[in-house]
């Protein structure tokens, strides 16, 4: 499926690093836009491509049209195919049903909220449209691992997040099937972590190949024990997994940071007015869920070669603010705590396979793999990582005073 990836001088993305790089897919024409929105109830003719998206791993753009503006999503068949969209699809729609600030996909005249569509150069993508949701884009540029603007705005990202697993309580639907760019939630609760591990990589063959041939410290085993399995210990050991209404599965957004979020303005007191982008969502649990959105956004990963010190205020605050809508129980807060230094890996392993399986890049399928996957564990075991994991401790244990103190 690489040949199908193609880079335009004038498409932009967010690259690994943080800056900018060409595109792996076209951008959106006019052209493209207006056939697709001819498929679609309300919107009319295609009039003018207001923006384009730089998030890397879809095309996507906002399209003012005849009859409103909306935002069109092309992907890539290898990477979403109709069923995987409207596995996606059925979670958004559930949400804005039940009053989650959630904008649910547009239908076609025939009723599907998923098209596909041929290209100008011939490809067949999966396509789908949403209204613009509410609130002003404030983190439009920002990429994952970008803390928040302030506290405030930390606080109310939790917030949401509470309202949102509020809202998905109830949504029963599987866990999404294997594909892609989706954060799967199977090594963790694991009865057996190197079993799970080989069942992930079995049905993932291109990336299973690829792995082992990784040596020293980045081969599989060597992540396994030395990062992934104390983790796993802790959690299984103390009971954290144990059956219990705190940490039964729950649909969850697993992308959880500011530029998924629309924002009532920039100021401190901003609310969130919408939740946008739902690729990552999957059948996880709330714990997992939290854990991700602090992975998301206290410690700034792509200046780790600088040493960095994760942002303890902005963790209080989304944590402050999420236990406002739902209060933790101490079991969910030990769990949060001891998935925080695993929580990224399955979607770090997906986007290794992405690189290699639909991309045929290797290169960045070793920065997903050395620098996101085994990086990320490794900095845990860093003095600053384990200041953090101190303080994550600290707070699932109650031990208010001394977070209080350490927010100061």
């Amino acid at each position: 499926m690489a040949e199908e990836a193609s880079h335009t001088a004038e498409h932009r993305m967010h690259g690994l690093d943080g800056g900018w790089t060409d595109a792996d897919w076209p951008a959106w024409t006019l052209a493209e836009a207006d056939a697709l929105l001819r498929e679609v109830e309300g919107t009319g003719r295609a009039v003018e491509l207001e923006s384009v998206s730089p998030r890397p791993f879809s095309a996507a753009a906002r399209v003012r049209c005849t009859g409103r503006t909306v935002v069109v999503k092309r992907h890539a068949r290898a990477v979403r195919s109709v069923d995987s969209l409207r596995e996606e699809h059925g979670f958004a729609e559930w949400l804005a049903a039940a009053g989650a600030p959630v904008a649910a996909p547009l239908r076609m005249h025939d009723g599907s909220s998923v098209k596909e569509c041929t290209g100008e150069t011939g490809q067949v993508w999966t396509c789908e449209v949403f209204p613009v949701a509410p609130g002003e884009d404030v983190y439009a540029q920002a990429v994952s691992w970008t803390s928040y603007l302030c506290v405030e705005h930390a606080r109310e990202a939790g917030a949401a997040l509470g309202r949102l697993h509020a809202a998905s309580r109830g949504y029963t639907a599987a866990a999404r099937r294997k594909t892609p760019l989706v954060t799967s939630y199977t090594l963790i609760p694991a009865v057996d972590l190197e079993s799970a591990m080989e069942a992930y990589l079995k049905t993932r063959p291109q990336l299973e190949a690829w792995l082992r041939r990784q040596r020293g410290d980045l081969a599989v085993e060597s992540v396994l024990r030395r990062w992934i399995r104390p983790q796993w210990e802790r959690l299984h050991g103390e009971g954290l997994l144990a059956a219990g209404a705190a940490l039964q599965p729950l649909w969850t957004h697993n992308d959880w940071h500011g530029s998924n979020l629309m924002w009532s303005g920039k100021q401190a007191d901003a609310q969130v007015t919408a939740v946008i982008d739902w690729g990552l969502a999957d059948r996880t649990c709330a714990a997992h869920d939290v854990a991700t959105a602090l992975e998301r956004s206290v410690v700034d990963w792509l200046g780790l070669r600088g040493g960095v010190e994760a942002d303890l205020a902005q963790a209080a605050a989304l944590l402050a603010g999420y236990e406002a809508q739902i209060p933790l129980t101490a079991r969910e807060r030990s769990a949060i705590a001891e998935m925080l230094p695993v929580v990224h890996c399955e979607f770090a392993l997906s986007e290794a396979e992405y690189f290699l399986r639909v991309l045929g890049d290797a290169a960045r399928a070793q920065v997903a793999w050395e620098e996101y996957c085994a990086g990320h564990c490794a900095w845990f075991s860093t003095a600053a990582g384990q200041r953090l994991m101190t303080w994550m401790r600290q707070w699932a244990a109650g031990a208010t005073g001394r977070v209080t103190e350490a927010v100061r």
